[in-house]
């Protein structure tokens, strides 16, 4: 017993160790701010996939990251001391593409859109870069079967893009795979970002360029341009359409009777958000067949207001348009009549402003689920759309367990992320 007395006790002090490490660390994620999801309206089963990740602030310095679901909000802290090695904000598409498939996964970028799945195949897509931060002029292309192990490797010469590109969206159709890129720069001369949007129709089979497609883009501010494209069918689609929006910035009066209220030796401190307001307006769409390669512009003429681009079915364009009081519409455009139409409208208490708080949008299994969130009011909501119907399936709300509950005053929390369980 004596000679291994040495050996107890370092293992006794080791338990110890961990045991008051785990313990600690659980009592001080209980003081992080505890969210939960409240159903406003709908089943709530259908949020079931769900996984909302964020961040919780305590101080500028100390950030702690989380997952909520439907069930528990669940801290990175609270994982086994392993487990913490991985990064939580890792994208489970590449997580389950890095843990099957590591030697292919090795070096790859991070961001799931660089990934398409078709069949056994992994198909992975870049623009890469120089050394100095700039975009070459070419794509490379790798494809991997997990069954056989085969991997291809090739690349796209024929571009010309401009010195910050970025994948938007990789299809597969019949075989055929489409790269859409967007590309932009800083023009010293004019003062303005100019930007170019393109769609690269490549043949697996081959392993060569058939053809490359250069979208319109309004306006000569790359800035002002937001572009979106969308299949009119999630597996094998046969269309594709890109609809291009124009941001507007609208200028909002100032609270000149709050300015008033302040003496002259207090320091006013207004932001730029109470004077201007970011305005998303689709101002024309263009569809792409697949098959033929036929092209047709449409130009966009509604009267809503703020109306951004979510979901294609074949049939509609699905539209969300906002409102100074919170309240979200619904609506779609018709190719046929070229008519818009509204749907439903759902109430919210959320100050909404920028057009980047709706961003957080995901497609599947013939449903829209949406993430808004509000950073300065620390909360957010939940939308489940159904497509065919274009009708509420379910609206949440991402509140305090405890109103008032946050133990730090300098708090912040972020949701920034949401995706639907592997």
């Amino acid at each position: 017993m004596k000679k291994y007395s040495k050996l107890i006790i370092l293992m006794t002090i080791a338990v110890v160790v961990l045991a008051v490490y785990y313990g600690q660390t659980s009592s001080l994620s209980k003081s992080f701010a505890q969210y939960e999801i409240k159903t406003i309206e709908g089943d709530d089963a259908v949020i079931d996939p769900i996984m909302i990740k964020g961040d919780f602030y305590s101080s500028h310095l100390n950030n702690e990251p989380f997952i909520l679901t439907k069930d528990k909000v669940h801290y990175e802290r609270d994982s086994k001391l392993f487990e913490r090695f991985n990064d939580v904000h890792l994208a489970q598409k590449v997580a389950k593409l890095q843990k099957e498939n590591r030697n292919f996964m090795r070096m790859k970028d991070y961001d799931p859109i660089n990934f398409i799945t078709e069949g056994d195949t992994i198909i992975y897509v870049t623009v890469p870069y120089t050394r100095w931060g700039i975009s070459k002029d070419h794509l490379h292309i790798e494809s991997y079967n997990q069954k056989t192990k085969e991997k291809k490797i090739n690349e796209i010469n024929e571009v010309d893009f401009k010195e910050y590109s970025n994948i938007e969206a990789l299809f597969v159709s019949d075989n055929h795979l489409y790269i859409a890129v967007a590309s932009v720069e800083y023009d010293v001369s004019s003062e303005l970002d100019e930007g170019s949007y393109h769609i690269f129709n490549y043949d697996l089979a081959s392993e060569s360029l058939v053809d490359s497609y250069e979208i319109d883009l309004d306006g000569e501010d790359y800035y002002s341009q937001k572009t979106a494209i969308f299949a009119d069918k999630e597996e094998n689609p046969t269309e594709l359409v890109v609809v291009s929006s124009i941001l507007e910035i609208k200028e909002t009066p100032s609270d000149k009777e709050a300015e008033e209220e302040q003496s002259f030796d207090e320091e006013i401190e207004i932001s730029d958000e109470e004077y201007y307001e970011e305005v998303s307006k689709v101002s024309h769409i263009e569809k792409i067949d697949l098959k033929t390669g036929e092209r047709t512009e449409t130009e966009f003429k509604s009267n809503l207001k703020n109306s951004i681009p979510m979901a294609y079915d074949g049939a509609e364009l699905k539209l969300l348009s906002t409102s100074d009081n919170g309240e979200l519409t619904i609506s779609v455009y018709d190719f046929a009549k070229h008519k818009v139409t509204e749907k439903f409208t759902v109430k919210t208490d959320l100050n909404m402003m920028a057009v980047w708080d709706f961003s957080n949008i995901i497609i599947d299994d013939g449903k829209i689920y949406m993430l808004v969130s509000n950073d300065d009011e620390k909360r957010a909501q939940i939308l489940v759309i159904d497509m065919a119907e274009t009708s509420l399936l379910y609206q949440g709300s991402v509140e305090l367990q405890v109103e008032d509950s946050l133990l730090y005053e300098d708090s912040e929390v972020y949701f920034h992320t949401l995706e639907l369980k592997e």
